[in-house]
C-alpha cells in the first residue's frame, strides 16, 4: 500500500495464519497483488481506481487473482450517489469520522437485495445503522450485465464539508 499508493483492504482474520512471499521490482499495483497472493488462497477485487479487497475466491468457482473489470461510469455514479442519499439521512450514517468498506448486491432493477461491512467503522450501534440504512438503497439502474458481485465500495474519513458529500 505504501509503495503503489493503492488502498488494500481486509478483514485481519481472513489473514490470521496465512503467509506470501516478498515481491521486489517495478510492478503494476494489480501484479504486484497478483504476485503476493499467490499461494495464499486469497483473491483481490477492485473496488475502484485506487482500491482493492483481498476476499477467499467464491465456492465452487475458481477466481483469478484480480478481478479488474470495471462497471460503466454511469451505473458507479448512480450507485454511489444512492449510498450517500442513505447516508446522509442519519447523523450516526453520515461520511466523515468513520472508515469502512461495503458490499452491495444489486438486483435487476437496481435495488439493494443484500448489504454488509467488511470489518467495522468501530462501534457496533455506528455499524447496525449503517446495514439499516444500506438495505433502503435503490439506485434505479440494474448493473452491467456481467458484472461481479458484490459490488465493494470503501468510505473512507473525509469530512463532507470539504468534498460537499450530504449538502443537499
Amino acid at each position: 500500500m505504501r509503495a503503489s499508493g493503492v488502498q488494500v483492504l481486509f478483514e485481519s482474520e481472513l489473514t490470521a495464519g496465512r503467509w506470501s512471499g516478498e515481491v521486489n521490482g517495478d510492478f503494476t499495483p494489480e501484479r504486484a497483488l497478483t504476485s503476493l497472493l499467490s499461494g495464499t488462497g486469497l483473491v483481490a477485487r477492485r473496488t475502484d481506481v485506487d482500491a482493492f479487497v483481498i476476499m477467499p475466491p467464491a465456492q465452487g468457482a475458481p477466481a483469478p487473482s484480480v478481478s479488474t473489470a470495471r462497471p460503466d461510469d454511469r451505473f458507479l455514479t448512480a450507485l454511489q450517489a444512492g449510498i450517500l442519499r442513505a447516508l446522509c439521512r442519519d447523523e450516526q450514517t453520515r461520511p466523515g469520522r468513520y472508515k469502512v468498506a461495503i458490499e452491495l448486491w444489486i438486483g435487476s432493477s437496481g435495488e439493494v437485495q443484500r448489504s454488509a461491512l467488511v470489518g467495522s467503522t468501530g462501534s457496533d450501534e455506528q455499524d447496525a445503522a449503517m446495514v439499516a440504512a444500506l438495505r433502503r438503497i435503490s439506485i434505479g439502474l440494474p448493473p452491467p450485465a456481467g458484472s461481479a458481485q458484490p459490488f465493494i465500495l470503501s468510505i473512507g474519513p473525509r469530512p463532507p464539508r470539504e468534498t460537499g458529500d450530504c449538502a443537499g
